[in-house]
């Protein structure tokens, strides 16, 4: 018999707490450690899924979600997905000097072309997406960004495009296994593109005038991760370090326009030490904490999502003036490392 999640939960809050000597200074990024174990209990949910789900090759799933496609349709979209995975790799490569083999090329020719690609139902569910979206591609490449590429009838058309697949993708509470797929798919490609983040930040800068100078490094303070924060007095180092907390990112977004650089520079080093700190639990305890996770039904974990991670409530309904497009346009070539065009036919 395990924990119940909510015990783990409630252990890793105690931790935080007696780990981190500024955990009553937390206030003043509208959140506390009772969230941040919440967003560390999340993503052992996301690692328990990585490492245990049955994988299966692509076509099982084309015949289960996607009867009418044609293998064009797959084939392009797998393509897409190894050049940034191969990208992604040779990045991780040239600062840690290590390749993953999870990222490494599949054989894909002659009778692999499918069957040798086993895939979880998330990574499907991705592939489909980016499949759909015409909206990914031109984020991943900055196109988005050029009004001569897209124009701003367009603009709204792609964004618009993708509301529409995530609504499809919004789970039924009483789908558990969906309940998390989907929530994992979403959690992925916004910590990703950070669509909906950079949305919000426009916004907010529209509430603040619209700033002639957009304030890059405190938005990337939020949502950056870091290659390696050094080791503090209570702390370890800890290489590569994050702390997507998409449910609570809105509550700074007026404070990035509005701080004094003092009020923000203690912000940004708060911001600092909560990444550092999850990320240190999450690598030097991961394997037992997981371990625990995947000891709990699906009900369980399904039911800590919809408590504590109903990202689904929190999604933006776009609209689009020509002021905001030409803001995001302005923010997020700034904000944003691009990719090379992938050359696929």
């Amino acid at each position: 018999m395990g924990y119940p999640i909510e015990s783990i939960a409630h252990a890793m809050e105690i931790l935080f707490q007696e780990a981190y000597p500024s955990e009553g200074e937390l206030a003043a990024l509208h959140f506390g450690v009772k969230d941040l174990a919440a967003q560390l209990v999340f993503e052992l949910i996301f690692e328990d899924y990585k490492e245990h789900s049955s994988r299966h090759p692509i076509d099982y799933y084309i015949k289960r979600y996607d009867i009418d496609a044609n293998n064009r349709k797959y084939t392009r979209a797998i393509n897409y997905s190894q050049h940034y995975r191969t990208a992604s790799n040779e990045t991780i490569e040239a600062v840690f000097g290590i390749r993953l083999p999870e990222l490494e090329r599949v054989d894909m020719e002659g009778k692999n072309r499918f069957r040798g690609y086993p895939l979880t139902t998330l990574d499907f569910l991705g592939l489909k997406l980016q499949s759909e979206c015409k909206l990914l591609e031109k984020l991943h490449v900055g196109q988005i960004d050029d009004s001569h590429k897209v124009s701003e009838k367009r603009f709204r058309e792609m964004f618009s495009n993708y509301h529409e697949c995530l609504d499809r993708l919004e789970p039924r509470v009483n789908a558990q296994a969906d309940v998390i797929t989907n929530t994992l798919l979403y959690f992925s490609t916004e910590t990703h593109f950070l669509i909906d983040f950079l949305y919000g930040i426009v916004v907010a800068a529209e509430r603040h005038g619209f700033p002639s100078e957009v304030p890059s490094q405190r938005i990337i303070d939020i949502c950056g991760p870091e290659v390696l924060v050094p080791s503090t007095e209570w702390c370890p180092a800890v290489p590569y370090a994050d702390n997507f907390m998409l449910m609570r990112w809105s509550c700074l977004f007026d404070d990035i326009f509005e701080d004094g650089d003092e009020a923000w520079a203690r912000k940004a080093t708060l911001l600092l030490d909560c990444k550092q700190l999850k990320s240190h639990v999450l690598q030097a305890r991961r394997d037992r904490m997981v371990s625990m996770v995947s000891e709990l039904d699906t009900q369980e974990k399904a039911d800590f999502i919809m408590d504590n991670y109903w990202v689904w409530d929190i999604r933006p309904e776009y609209e689009w003036t020509s002021e905001r497009i030409r803001y995001f346009r302005k923010l997020h070539p700034l904000v944003m490392r691009l990719s090379e065009k992938p050359r696929v036919k």
